[in-house]
């Protein structure tokens, strides 16, 4: 890590933080830049940008159930 485990760490906690404020465009960004730097089916949980990747991704799935759910909600409105 270079010395830079602190730094690391820090910039970490912040992206969680503003996971949620983030459109789904920049959810895919996020998570198309990261890819690039992990392999991500290799469990690393000291890596925080394997961690960074994975919590992205499962931002991801749980918006896509999300939209899934809303949408069977408003077919459903409409019967």
């Amino acid at each position: 890590t270079g010395g830079y485990t602190n730094d690391a760490s820090l910039l970490y906690n912040r992206l969680l933080r503003s996971l949620e404020d983030l459109s789904n465009r920049e959810l895919v960004d996020d998570w198309q830049r990261t890819v690039i730097f992990v392999e991500p089916n290799a469990n690393q949980p000291d890596n925080l940008i394997w961690k960074y990747y994975w919590t992205v991704r499962k931002e991801m799935e749980k918006r896509s159930e999300d939209s899934i759910q809303k949408a069977r909600k408003l077919a459903q409105d409409e019967k």
